[in-house]
């Protein structure tokens, strides 16, 4: 079994579970991230939650803010 990075959490993974993930507001990619991830992930982009425990929360929005356009100030 290959292992990989999911660089939402900086964890190991089984390789064949990694998708690439990008911002759907500006199309940059942030890297390689754990399917789970990704949907959690996608959904907080749609507005949608999820509903996080509070550990897992930072991690998450680190990953979402490598998009160098959403870490500009708006205006």
């Amino acid at each position: 079994m290959e292992i990989g990075i999911c660089r939402a959490y900086d964890m190991e993974v089984e390789a064949e579970r990694l998708v690439f993930d990008h911002c759907h507001a500006h199309g940059w990619v942030r890297g390689p991230v754990y399917v789970p991830c990704n949907n959690r992930l996608t959904r907080i982009e749609a507005g949608l939650g999820p509903d996080l425990p509070e550990w897992q929360r930072p991690a998450l929005a680190a990953h979402l803010m490598k998009c160098p356009e959403c870490r500009e100030p708006p205006g």
